[in-house]
């Protein structure tokens, strides 16, 4: 061993002296000397580990383990691990090396085996090897302790004889051990086997359950025997109540030998109706509830309780109401209590083919006359007094008469509702053709009448289809006719005279002779100057011609007589009159 020291001492102090002395450059590197028994050397400090080795032990399954172990070679190292699973969990690192101080790592994964596991570890650097173990204990899981315990109830009252089981919850889920262990603080009162509790006397006992270190209680009243309800029926299941009224319900609990026969009552809905301890039922306002009875077992019937709140009255925004016919109006019905259970309103007429009523109240008018229209909810009404106005026009006075002259007559037209007036004629006229309800008064404006016949027509006023009829009629003129001039006696000789016409109407003009000739052949009505003209007579004896003047179907002559030639007979006036054929002639 000795020799090895000194000959690892050698060849350390060679190196040395070679690191100090380099070779020149170009200079052929001095061959080293070679160790002739390679070694490895342990330190202090890793002693232990190769003579006692490495222990692990598995405190988590996710984080692997380590050790360090230290060396030195003196040549080239190689480790190896001998354990048939080693591979799978155990390595170091380096395997393997050059000669020098060694600082090499020892990683041991997780062991989640059920065992022990064990590996060797062997360094060699030429003949010369060291050795340890590998030892790596099991991953033990910690174990889950209990963290709470509860019972399904933390009260319980039994009755001497009977039993009743408690229900132990005990968590987290995955505690190792759940066991529950049961006990009675006096099992003279009542005692307890896996959860089920027995009642042996009256008193008051205390059960746990313990589950690691916890543990939960349930305070176990034992009473007397008794003789328990079976059922319990109350003398009505329904019940009708008007708001105020009160009513008590009765309730039988069978056995007849039941020990404890008290009931509780409540109600679901104690604003619509109460409920007091007797049973009595006080309607509270407009509603439903339910009224519950209930032993000291809990056995319980029930009454369906209907609370109504009556109508009280009814008003109409209107108590009369006057409509035209074809005309609507909505009342208005205001029906109280506000709270009043059914409010709704039914409308009615008495004499529908008068008024009509909607169901929103909406009255329609169709005929004249009267009715009531009536609005009822629940037992209570008001009446409404609809007076339904017939649609009408009138014209005052129904006819005017005017003469053949024309002018202006008044008529007053009166409606309940708007009209308008028309006629075909043109020879008269109307200050206003439409006006709104009530009296009007208008104007008719009638046109000369240039004609002998009388003529007529009508307006008639329309207002919703109703109608009313004015009657206008006017005279024909009486025809007039006048003529003045020189009739007869006329110079025989040939002239010209003047007639004055004056007609109240338009005439024609004819004459029967020839020898004599008008300057008109007709006219227009008023005066107008005709002339007419005559030839000279040369007969001895007189001629005559007349003028035959047609106006208004009627006619007029006008006798014109020429002497004849010498014939002055009759004549009453100088030669110098007689020449002048502006003179008048009169018969004498």
């Amino acid at each position: 061993m000795k020799n090895k020291f000194f000959y690892r001492s050698l060849v350390l102090a060679a190196m040395a002296l070679l690191a100090c002395n380099p070779p020149e450059e170009g200079e052929d590197p001095q061959p080293q000397p070679v160790d002739p028994d390679p070694e490895i050397v342990i330190p202090a400090e890793s002693t232990q580990i190769f003579t006692e080795g490495i222990s692990f032990t598995t405190t988590d399954p996710e984080q692997s383990q380590q050790a360090r172990v230290k060396f030195s070679a003196t040549a080239a190292w190689q480790a190896t691990v001998e354990d048939t699973k080693s591979s799978a969990w155990l390595s170091v690192d380096p395997s393997s090396g050059a000669a020098g101080d060694v600082v090499m790592t020892v990683t041991a994964r997780p062991n989640l085996t059920d065992k022990e596991r064990e590996a060797v570890v062997t360094v060699n650097c030429g003949e010369d090897y060291h050795s340890f173990t590998v030892t790596q204990t099991p991953y033990v899981k910690p174990p889950v302790e209990v963290e709470s315990v509860t019972l399904d109830r933390d009260k319980l009252t039994l009755v001497e004889g009977q039993s009743a089981t408690l229900t132990a919850t005990v968590l987290p889920d995955d505690a190792d051990d759940k066991t529950v262990t049961w006990s009675s603080s006096n099992t003279g009162i009542a005692t307890v086997d896996g959860g089920k509790v027995s009642a042996i006397k009256e008193g008051v006992a205390v059960i746990t359950a313990r589950a690691g270190q916890m543990s939960a209680t349930c305070e176990v009243t034992v009473q007397k025997y008794v003789v328990d309800p079976t059922s319990i029926t109350l003398n009505t299941t329904s019940l009708a109540l008007e708001k105020g009224q009160a009513e008590t319900l009765t309730a039988t609990v069978l056995p007849e030998d039941t020990t404890d026969k008290t009931v509780i009552w409540s109600s679901s809905n104690a604003a619509v109706a109460s409920v007091d301890k007797n049973g009595k039922v006080t309607a509270i306002a407009g509603g439903s509830a339910v009224i519950t009875v209930t032993t000291v077992n809990d056995i319980t019937a029930q009454c369906q309780v209907t609370v109504t709140v009556p109508v009280t009255s009814v008003t109409l925004s209107q108590t009369s109401l006057s409509l035209l016919e074809g005309r609507t109006a909505k009342l208005e019905a205001t029906v109280l209590p506000e709270d009043a259970t059914e409010k709704t309103v039914t409308w009615t007429s008495a004499i529908p083919s008068v008024a009509t009523v909607s169901a929103d109240g909406t009255v329609t008018a169709v005929s004249a006359g009267k009715v009531n229209i009536t609005a009822k909810s629940g037992n209570v009404s008001a009446v409404c007094e609809v007076t339904v106005e017939a649609i009408a026009v009138s014209v005052t006075p129904v006819s005017v008469e005017l003469g053949p002259e024309g002018g202006k007559v008044s008529v007053k037209v009166s409606s309940n509702v708007s009209w308008t007036a028309s006629s075909t004629a043109e020879w008269f006229s109307l200050s206003k053709t439409s006006a709104g309800d009530g009296d009007t008064d208008i104007e008719v404006t009638v046109a000369e009448n240039e004609t002998v016949d009388a003529r007529s027509a009508q307006v008639t006023f329309t207002a919703e289809g109703r109608t009313a009829t004015l009657s206008v009629s006017q005279k024909g003129i009486v025809p007039e006719l006048k003529v003045a001039g020189p009739a007869e006696k006329l110079p025989a000789a040939a002239g010209t005279y003047q007639l004055s016409v004056t007609s109240n109407i338009a005439w024609t003009l004819e004459s029967s002779e020839t020898w004599l000739t008008t300057s008109v052949s007709s006219s227009a009505k008023g005066t107008v100057e005709v002339s007419f003209s005559i030839t000279q007579n040369d007969n001895t004896a007189e001629r005559s011609a007349t003028l035959t003047f047609t106006y208004g179907g009627q006619t007029f002559t006008h006798t014109v007589t020429q002497r004849g030639r010498d014939d002055i007979s009759g004549f009453i006036g100088s030669i110098e009159d007689w020449e002048d054929e502006g003179a008048e002639f009169n018969k004498k």
